[in-house]
């Protein structure tokens, strides 16, 4: 007598199963009986492509989310560097250009964005500055 039935391979690939998983036997040899443990079967194909449709949807839906939420972002840092009124600083010995947008923040975008945008108007490959140079930044 068996009392446990084992399954060869990878049963998540598995579609449609043959014969249960398990079974648990109680007792002996001369009188058996099942145990209040059910015979375990894998969902059938059609309950798995479901989970999986859901899944890839939910998947989907999280990403276009991102994307929509990422998109917008970027326009608003878009319309900043397009549209902003300009005005003319010179720099001082200890400025930085953190300190700099902060003290001239555009609208609608964060600190990290309007360095950003004074490096694209002053044409900064890098963030170093010198005392006496002039910047263009946000008015």
């Amino acid at each position: 007598m068996t009392g446990i039935t084992l399954t060869d391979g990878n049963l998540a690939l598995a579609l449609e199963p043959t014969r249960p998983v398990f079974t648990v036997i109680d007792g002996s040899a001369s009188h058996p009986r099942k145990s209040a443990v059910e015979t375990v079967r894998p969902a059938n194909a059609l309950h798995t492509l479901i989970r999986a449709a859901l899944a890839l949807f939910i998947v989907a839906s999280a990403i276009a989310c991102s994307l929509q939420f990422l998109s917008a972002g970027q326009a608003m840092y878009d319309r900043a560097l397009a549209s902003e009124e300009r005005m003319t600083i010179t720099v001082s010995p200890d400025d930085t250009l953190w300190a700099i947008a902060e003290a001239h923040p555009a609208d609608n975008v964060s600190t990290r964005q309007t360095v950003d945008i004074v490096r694209a108007w002053n044409d900064l490959s890098d963030g170093m500055l010198r005392a006496g140079e002039t910047l263009v930044v946000p008015a």
